[in-house]
């Protein structure tokens, strides 16, 4: 586990881990299910975490006048898919430019991806980029709910951010290496999804 880790229900982090013992009704892969924790009803066990990845990723963006040219390098031993840049232009009001790639960044490799490729995704509004992510979702089989609590949750930080910025889709291996889940009885499904947010991203004018 990470640093500033916050969990709801509230539990402590003992040596790393964090644990919960509920009570789910009447199955919580089903629509409606609940979650006994101490007394109290849950929809969902929660927490946040912020790991130090060192030299995970290293992004940058070069800008002129007629595209943008962004650069990634995966240090990893796992793939990075769909990314999606966000350039800040300067902007102090989330009003930037997005520009996304339906494509996999092989571990231990460098891609430059430049904004006129034919393969590239314009966005004209916050809604578009919404979308764009939610079918992401969808094709993770993450539920409406699920994927309605992470956009809720996410998009407003995403989208009132003055840096630039990627996001970029983890597999659910490193998922499970980065943030290994336990839990028993072992379900009949286990859907994550990870997604690598990293800001303030060096730009420059080329």
């Amino acid at each position: 586990m990470g640093n500033n880790t916050v969990t709801i229900p509230e539990v402590d982090v003992v040596n790393g881990r964090i644990s919960w013992t509920v009570n789910a009704t009447p199955d919580i892969c089903y629509p409606g299910s609940t979650l006994r924790f101490d007394n109290w009803t849950y929809s969902d066990l929660f927490y946040e975490t912020e790991l130090d990845l060192g030299r995970r990723t290293f992004t940058s963006i070069e800008t002129s006048n007629e595209s943008a040219i962004f650069n990634m390098t995966n240090n990893g031993d796992h793939d990075l898919t769909y990314p999606i840049f966000y350039h800040g232009n300067g902007s102090d009001d989330g009003n930037g430019t997005w520009t996304g790639f339906n494509m996999s960044i092989a571990g231990r490799s460098t891609v430059s991806l430049n904004s006129s490729d034919e393969g590239a995704n314009h966005f004209n509004s916050n809604s578009e980029v919404e979308n764009y992510i939610d079918d992401i979702l969808i094709s993770n089989n993450l539920t409406q709910r699920e994927r309605k609590d992470l956009l809720s949750y996410w998009t407003p930080l995403w989208f009132n951010s003055t840096q630039s910025f990627v996001l970029a889709f983890m597999t659910i291996a490193e998922y499970d290496d980065l943030l290994p889940l336990t839990v028993e009885p072992t379900p009949k499904t286990v859907r994550r999804v990870g997604i690598y947010w990293i800001d303030d991203i060096p730009v420059t004018e080329i």
